[in-house]
């Protein structure tokens, strides 16, 4: 065991780590056994003494970890005897077999009642010692035995007498296993220049992951600051939240590494601290501001990360000013890896990204990568004032960080590049979602009681980030940006440094304008789903509209519809905003619906002329739906054809309507003939808007006998998009075009278009026969077409085009690819190459989900899944990645008989953390069933029609 560097420390801290080496001659042999063996958590772990040990040693021994192999208890908050107010962490990674790494924690606390036994969070940590040393009484106390409860995530250390109140520090010796499912404390592999496979290593403690890679008190609340000292070879990178402030040698005989000790971080919670250790190519940027900010990519890929480090700047300099705070840290640093759990992690002063979601090469990145890049950056450096500064005090709240953070990142990117036109993306990226989800039964509010870990990661879902988004959304647009802006800056400033709740944002806001925002976010807030507007009256009274609208809950699945008594209570208060056929309406825009006082509410909308539309919910401004009488729907349909409507009214109203007929609350064939409306469609997001409700149907349709007429319709109706747009950029198009360009001709080649299938698979070859090089915005469509007749050489190609690749974003574009293919031998070549080390094991759930668009696809992805469940309990045990793979892989059947099938494999097969997924699975099934046997006739009827 190597000395820390202490030369610096206070002498507070010399006496605590001098405490904590003592005799550490003697313990490590048992470190070095340890680190050398791969340590197992599910199993007692004994250490034999040597005869020539000496006592401090057999203390070590005596107070040996004790596992526990017990059912899982009902879940309780840490108790609050322990108060945290700073860590000192020292990691030492074992770098010859990349697997273990020991550790030291000295926790310095206050303790605020006799306590015997004190509770931590842990898991999978073999405890070597604990030690507390009694700053009042200077005395030591050892522990007499260490129980590590892996189940439940729980440590407990008793001593041989009870801890008094009064500050102190408890000293942890560890060790640990690197973990490869992309928790904790990580690793990776990466490739050098000249082609050699090495591992770097990261965190991710987001939940409640710092558990698994030392003992803390890990939850939010429990705010401390970090001092972390890592060893890392001397040709390898160290980083941390905050920059070096020292750096020693270690020991003679280890001449190639040295001790990394890292400035102390502000006051935060444990699920933002982070550490990396790898080799990086390094750019370097610097603020208005003089914060510095820095991009480590992989090696030689320097130029990939010039993009997302330009970003960042603009992204930082965007909130210092908006927040009017500056970014309280000394440096920023941006560190992709190739394997990682989600897009991205807001670690304060060093945020973790996956590759895809960072770096961008300018000649083979697509544009929607680019933008994602940019949405992804914008996003996790909004979160380094809302969630790290101020900090939500329990999990109950992390959709206000998320959807906060998610309606930012629209504020900021539209900022930056005003020609991504990135708010008419909104409704599709964050509104639409959200409705989609929140209209089930098994939908839960946004603000959730969280009552076990294992809850945690799934509320990191569409209703956290889509409906958190847009209810924020909606909260902004009623109060104008100026309050807006000046009550969050008041929010930011009083709980700096500190835990909120919910409703000490809406407090701030309210007072800041005078508006009732309490009383109306709670009902946002506290209750599932959305409402329902519906037009009761409407009447022209001279040169204004009378209208009478109601409001009920939004039922997507006809099952509960019904059943009004369960839902009498939902009740919501209803910024209400209107558009017209000549323009939109600002005098209306802070009209209320409170729903508290009365569900029925008359509104005269001055300025209407006889001839003009009115549209409820202008710009889709409000989280609710609204159902229109035919005659109102009709009087937009001219406005929809010649574009006069603007385009976010008009994906607003395929939307609703597309929602309203798979409840039952509307007829397809009028979603039909809306649809004939948008032949001239020329907005990206209208597209977007188009493509999901086309592939919805076509979902339906392919478990009938309808499935190729309808295809023909679509054809019919939307080639003319594709001979306007054509297959090739023209200069100076925008950056929309392209992205609509690849979106239209990936759907033409889902519907099995034969023109557009013949000249992708002819762009394929000249690219492989490298005669021509095609754009990555066509990549996707060029490989899926090219795989559409399931040739073998073409899947050989393929796998080609992967293997030559250095490009994150250009194999996972590939195995997209693959998944799409209808053929079920070459379906079963990708599902054996999918299991190879070639493809990392998240990429797998991406071939598969591509592979489920398809019915035969879907089918054939479902039966793989349940042949190899024990691998993806065994990879995927809990997170939110999982969680989403599960609802996407199952939510397209129809049939009573898959929800029967679906529902008795996961009650054999439980995943932790995905019970909510497997409901909203099995209540999509059940819509989409019933939705097919309600209206494949009158389909039908009207398809012969228009055939």
């Amino acid at each position: 065991m190597v000395e820390l560097d202490i030369a610096s420390t206070t002498s507070k801290q010399q006496r605590r780590l001098k405490l904590l080496f003592v005799n550490l001659s003697s313990v490590i042999v048992i470190v070095y056994i340890y680190c050398r063996k791969s340590i197992r958590t599910d199993q007692v772990r004994m250490v034999v003494p040597a005869a020539e040990e000496s006592d401090a040693c057999r203390v070590i021994l005596k107070a040996k970890t004790r596992k526990l192999v017990r059912k899982r208890l009902d879940f309780e908050r840490l108790p609050r005897t322990l108060l945290p107010s700073h860590y000192e962490i020292y990691i030492e990674p074992d770098y010859t077999t990349c697997e273990t790494y020991k550790g030291i924690t000295a926790l310095t606390i206050t303790v605020t009642d006799v306590v015997k036994v004190l509770k931590l969070s842990a898991v999978g940590l073999e405890i070597l010692e604990v030690t507390y040393e009694d700053e009042a009484k200077k005395q030591v106390l050892r522990s007499v035995e260490i129980t590590v409860d892996d189940e439940n995530e729980l440590m407990t250390v008793e001593f041989e007498r009870g801890l008094l109140p009064g500050n102190g520090t408890l000293s942890i010796l560890f060790l640990g296993r690197i973990q490869d499912n992309m928790k904790g404390f990580f690793r990776t592999k990466y490739s050098t220049v000249e082609g050699e496979e090495r591992y770097a290593f990261g965190t991710h403690f987001e939940p409640n992951y710092a558990r698994h890679a030392f003992p803390c008190l890990d939850e939010p609340d429990f705010k401390a600051t970090f001092d972390v000292s890592l060893v890392v070879p001397k040709n390898r990178t160290g980083l941390s939240n905050m920059p070096i402030v020292n750096e020693s040698p270690l020991e003679s005989n280890r001449k190639n590494y040295r001790i990394l000790k890292f400035e102390t971080t502000p006051v935060m919670p444990t699920y933002l601290l982070a550490f990396v250790i790898g080799e990086y190519d390094i750019l370097e940027a610097i603020t208005e501001g003089g914060v510095i900010i820095r991009a480590f990519t992989p090696p030689g890929k320097k130029f990939q990360g010039e993009f997302g480090l330009r970003v960042a700047v603009k992204c930082l300099e965007f909130y210092t000013n908006y927040f009017d705070i500056p970014y309280p840290l000394p440096k920023l640093d941006l560190v992709p890896f190739s394997s990682f759990s989600s897009g991205a992690m807001e670690n304060w002063g060093l945020i973790t990204f996956r590759e895809t979601a960072f770096l961008v090469d300018p000649e083979q990145s697509s544009s929607i990568s680019t933008q994602w890049t940019a949405v992804v950056i914008a996003h996790e450096i909004s979160h380094q004032w809302f969630g790290n500064l101020v900090t939500m005090a329990w999990w109950t709240d992390l959709w206000l960080n998320e959807g906060f953070a998610t309606f930012m990142q629209f504020l900021c990117v539209d900022h930056v590049f005003p020609e991504y036109k990135i708010w008419t993306q909104y409704a599709t990226d964050v509104v639409i979602p959200g409705l989609e989800l929140d209209g089930f039964h098994s939908s839960h509010p946004v603000q959730v009681e969280i009552r076990d870990p294992g809850d945690i990661a799934e509320v990191f879902d569409t209703i956290s980030y889509c409906k958190g988004a847009a209810v924020v959304g909606m909260l902004y647009r009623y109060m104008g940006e100026e309050l807006f802006r000046k009550g969050l800056r008041t929010y930011l400033n009083l709980y700096s440094y500190k835990n909120a709740k919910g409703w000490e944002l809406w407090e701030c806001l309210e007072v800041s304008s005078a508006l009732p925002i309490l009383k109306m976010m709670r009902t946002w807030t506290e209750q599932t789903g959305f409402p329902l507007v519906k037009i009761a009256d409407i009447s022209q009274r001279s040169d204004a509209r009378g209208i009478t609208l109601t409001m009920e809950r939004f039922c997507a699945n006809p099952k509960y519809s019904s059943n009004k008594i369960e839902f009498k209570d939902s009740i919501w208060v209803i910024p209400i905003h209107f558009s017209k056929g000549s323009g939109l309406l600002e005098s209306a825009t802070s009209s209320l619906m409170d729903g508290t006082e009365s569900c029925i509410v008359d509104f005269l909308i001055p300025d209407v002329s006889p001839s003009d539309w009115l549209k409820v919910n202008s710009e889709v401004s409000g989280f609710y739906r609204v159902n229109y009488p035919s005659h109102m729907l009709n009087e937009f349909i001219p406005s929809i054809r010649d574009r006069t409507m603007g385009p976010v009214d008009r994906l607003n109203l395929l939307d609703d309507l597309y929602a309203l007929v798979k409840c039952g609350e509307s007829r397809t064939v009028s979603l039909l003939r809306l649809l004939e409306a948008y032949i001239d469609e020329d907005e990206f997001c209208v597209w977007e808007g188009l493509s999901r409700v086309i592939g919805g149907l076509k979902e339906m349709l392919d478990f009938t006998d309808l499935s190729c007429r309808f295809q023909m319709f679509v054809k019919n109706h939307f080639r003319p998009l594709k001979q306007r747009l054509g297959w090739d950029a023209i200069p100076e198009e925008g950056h929309l075009v392209g992205m609509f360009r690849s979106s239209l001709l990936v759907r033409l080649v889902s519907l099995d278009d034969e023109e557009t299938i013949s000249e992708g698979k002819e762009r394929f070859l000249a690219h492989v026969r490298k005669e021509a090089s095609v754009s990555p915005d066509l990549r996707a469509v060029v490989y899926r077409a090219a795989l559409a007749s399931g040739e073998s050489e073409v899947y050989d190609a393929l796998i080609s085009l992967y293997r030559e690749s250095d490009l994150l974003e250009e194999k996972i574009r590939i195995l997209r690819a693959l998944g799409s293919t209808k053929d079920p031998e070459l379906m079963n070549r990708i599902l054996t190459f999918a299991l190879t080390d070639e493809v990392k094991v998240q990429d797998l759930l991406s071939i598969l989900l591509n592979m489920a668009k398809s019915k035969e696809g879907k089918e054939r992805a479902w039966d793989f899944f349940k042949m190899n469940v024990f691998l993806f309990q065994e990879k995927f045990a809990v997170g939110q990645m999982f969680s989403r793979f599960l609802k996407e892989l199952l939510q397209g059947f129809c049939s009573s008989e898959m929800s029967i099938e679906v529902e008795s494999f996961f009650k054999q097969h439980s995943f932790k953390g995905t019970q909510w997924s497997v409901q909203q699975s099995l209540e999509s099934i059940q819509i989409n069933t019933e939705w097919r046997k309600r209206e494949t006739e009158s389909i039908r009827s009207f398809l012969a029609l228009k055939l």
